[in-house]
């Protein structure tokens, strides 16, 4: 179904009709996917709208594509350890019982090293969603996209009840419950020794580059609203990814990224090195002044030269041609700024999303270099368990597949809410000027919470 219908209501109406037509008549196991222009719509406003134990949104760097959606027509989880590859050949063999243009929306923890700590469990080691209602703006159009399966009566009647909901509801964006405690991990002191530790390692030639977190735990007065967070964030945040996968009001994971690890269209890959930071100068003068030294860094440029040579070696034996920007340019934040390397390849015939993740993820830019030993040390030496922070989320249908770098982001579990953010250490590092480095890439969020 492509007609355009001329009012949100009259193309529920018709997704209504077409729902009713196709019940009963959709074979076990498979799904059946329904599309419907409608007119242009906020997917975050219609997400407010439409309360859900699964909602999720996806928004690209660009501002090119949002999609938000509600409900569960099929989930792939893994509570355990799991191996990328496995995860993607069952998502492949899921997609193949799809409508034309289904996707599965998910993402995975940072790493198999790192046990399960009790705030993460509910995401598990991977997770990805069929959803049964997504609102799709992208291409300069939008339209609702239903994917139904087997379910009987009561899948079909939930469905409908959503398409009978409003588009939007009124911008009521609430305030932010009051600060009541937070707490750094690791705190100035232990930041301190991680910094030694890591030092060491590089010293003694096991690492080039490690790349170590802080997460600030935040406890509010009240229940925080995940999605109200996510508005905050994404009119705070331009030039990231947005994503926000929530299960139930308590449990929300919420992000604006910069970094895509890698988008694939049928045997078409890019990706791109992002590392290197300085913050946003007051005024246009100072801003450029930090942007050249930024270039001229010595420091900053080894530590992205680190994640170019891994980028470069992960693709290089996965595609028939590989190019990338002979020099990086300055990719610019609204509170900070990045040296960037873009990449462009042809894939072999063959590779699949489970290879290119897996020659990609971690990228020093959130692990470090060479990858096992930095994944070791990071499992040593940080105090907490970074679940799905630093990993990869994102969707995969059929035929095409973008995944981003989960950083800059948040976890919200009832009153508490987690932030994270990492830097790069490399010889030259100073423990003081990386403390420094956090907190900029963490002010975006955190102005939201400082008690003034």
């Amino acid at each position: 179904m492509t007609a355009g219908q001329s009012t949100y209501e009259d193309a529920c109406r018709a997704l209504t009709r077409a729902i009713h037509e196709k019940a009963g008549a959709v074979p076990p196991g498979r799904y059946f996917r329904l599309e419907q222009a409608i007119p242009d719509t906020d997917p975050l406003a219609w997400l407010d709208a439409h309360p859900d134990q699964y909602r999720i949104y996806c928004g690209d760097r660009e501002g090119s594509t949002a999609i938000a959606s509600v409900g569960c027509a099929d989930i792939l989880r893994y509570k355990t350890q799991v191996d990328v590859s496995d995860v993607f050949s069952e998502l492949k063999t899921k997609l193949s019982t799809c409508g034309e243009g289904a996707r599965y929306y998910g993402g995975f923890r940072f790493s198999r090293h790192h046990g399960t700590g009790r705030i993460w469990r509910r995401f598990g080691s991977a997770n990805f969603i069929l959803p049964e209602l997504e609102l799709i703006r992208e291409d300069g159009g939008c339209r609702l996209a239903v994917n139904l399966g087997d379910g009987g009566a009561s899948a079909v009647d939930r469905i409908v009840r959503r398409l009978e909901a409003p588009a939007t509801i009124m911008d009521k964006t609430d305030a932010l419950p009051a600060v009541r405690r937070r707490r750094d991990s690791p705190g100035r002191r232990g930041w301190n020794r991680m910094i030694r530790s890591a030092s060491a390692a590089i010293r003694k030639g096991r690492l080039e580059k490690i790349v170590l977190a802080r997460r600030s735990m935040f406890t509010f007065a009240g229940p925080v609203v995940s999605l109200d967070l996510l508005k905050h964030m994404k009119q705070a945040t331009s030039h990231c990814y947005h994503f926000f996968v929530s299960y139930g009001d308590e449990f929300a994971f919420i992000g604006a990224t910069p970094e895509r690890l890698y988008r694939r269209v049928g045997q078409t890959v890019e990706s791109e090195a992002i590392a290197g930071t300085r913050p946003r100068g007051r005024d246009e003068e100072k801003d450029r002044g930090l942007a050249e030294a930024l270039l001229a860094s010595e420091k900053d440029r080894h530590e992205h030269e680190l994640v170019v040579r891994a980028i470069r070696d992960g693709l290089g034996r996965l595609c028939r041609r590989l190019e990338h920007d002979p020099e990086p340019c300055v990719l610019k934040l609204d509170r900070v700024q990045h040296l960037k390397t873009g990449f462009r390849g042809e894939l072999e015939p063959g590779c699949d999303d489970g290879e290119l993740l897996a020659a990609l993820h971690p990228t020093p830019a959130v692990g470090g270099y060479p990858r096992h030993a930095a994944i070791d040390e990071i499992a040593r030496i940080e105090p907490f368990d970074r679940g799905w922070y630093a990993g990869p989320v994102g969707w995969i249908g059929r035929d095409q597949a973008e995944f981003a770098v989960a950083i800059r982001c948040l976890l919200v579990a009832g009153k508490r809410m987690a932030v994270y953010a990492g830097a790069g250490i490399v010889e030259q590092s100073d423990a003081d000027d990386e403390w420094r480095e956090i907190d900029n890439k963490m002010a975006n969020v955190l102005r939201f919470f400082e008690q003034p």
